[in-house]
């Protein structure tokens, strides 16, 4: 039953350490997440700072403003999370309800990702500024490794596959000052960034590899991380009140923007074997693989770590977004919002 404790060690890191590029940008309020990119041109206050610096100038903007926003919002595409859980604790379940978990997982495997924001922001007239930690990941989860979590290691069938069992993380911080004046009807405004990254890692998880003489089993698991960063972005926008009732607003972020991520590199590393699993202990594997944490030597990578590196760099930016709105307050409890977003 070697293989299924092997699904149910690394399950714990393929879910927790995942990762996704940097590109959301944006911890919304209560009141904006339920309206989305359309918010736009509601933003007013703090919120103006995340969405366009502009409206920081408009009419109606408070005098002050202060907020500590937590966003936070996870998707799954296959299974979902009730699934998860019911992978890691399959014992309790019944052969059809695993059956049906498994069918569920297309044969590209699964994918899940994650992201968090908590900040701190405070406005003041036509200035503002705040802090923002992003945390973002996605990981994806071969088909096999699914069917060995749930169903265990089926006796002499030696041709399990992980697939494509890879991930990411990033970790960053994002302090912003943003000022926004009036210009004859319009008014503008502009949002500086730097960006200063904490950590940019790739995980992947190799096909086992069988000793049937000996009746054992690796499983390499593999991460290759970058300990920090640094960059900074321009954020322009403008916006009009073209009446008491109607706001239109639009921004750019990032029309300006460079992020460098530092290219020395370390790597953690740890080989599941079967005594590993007749000895279970997840804070041990951890440890162990904590432990391990090495420089990478450009001279002397080994074959995983360069397999684990590629794309490591790949879209770990903040990329320009370009947005559009409008608000419309026809009453004085109602509004009608439009928005885009590229």
């Amino acid at each position: 039953m070697q293989p299924k404790m092997i699904a149910r060690a690394v399950l714990p890191f393929v879910l927790l350490a995942a990762a996704l590029p940097a590109s959301a940008q944006i911890p919304v309020s209560a009141r904006a997440s339920g309206i989305g990119a359309s918010y736009i041109g509601l933003a007013r206050g703090v919120d103006a700072l995340f969405f366009n610096p502009a409206n920081l100038a408009l009419g109606n903007n408070p005098g002050w403003s202060f907020a500590i926003p937590v966003s936070i919002g996870a998707s799954t595409s296959g299974l979902v999370v009730k699934d998860f859980r019911d992978v890691i604790d399959s014992d309790k379940l019944t052969d059809a309800e695993k059956a049906a978990i498994v069918n569920k997982v297309p044969g590209t495997g699964v994918k899940g990702e994650l992201i968090a924001w908590p900040s701190i922001a405070l406005q003041l007239g036509h200035l503002a500024f705040g802090v923002t930690g992003g945390i973002q990941g996605d990981q994806f989860l071969g088909k096999d490794l699914v069917d060995l979590a749930i169903n265990g290691y089926q006796d002499n069938r030696y041709d399990y596959a992980v697939g494509n069992t890879v991930g990411t993380r990033s970790q960053f911080l994002d302090a912003a000052v943003a000022y926004s004046r009036n210009i004859s009807k319009f008014s503008v405004g502009a949002t500086g960034h730097y960006y200063m990254g904490r950590s940019l890692a790739r995980s992947k998880l190799f096909e086992p590899r069988y000793n049937v003489q000996a009746g054992d089993i690796n499983v390499d698991y593999v991460e290759v991380f970058s300990g920090g960063g640094n960059g900074y972005g321009l954020d322009i926008g403008a916006a009009i009140q073209a009446s008491s009732k109607l706001t239109l607003s639009g921004a750019v972020a990032n029309v300006i923007t460079k992020m460098s991520w530092d290219e020395d590199l370390s790597v953690r590393q740890v080989s599941l074997t079967k005594a590993t699993f007749d000895n279970f202990d997840i804070k041990v594997i951890n440890d162990d693989l904590k432990a391990s944490e090495t420089k990478l030597d450009p001279s002397n990578v080994s074959l995983e770590a360069y397999d684990a590196a590629l794309g490591l760099y790949d879209e770990a930016y903040f990329p320009s977004r370009m947005r559009l709105g409008a608000a419309l307050t026809p009453w004085s409890t109602g509004r009608i919002t439009a928005g885009y977003e590229s």
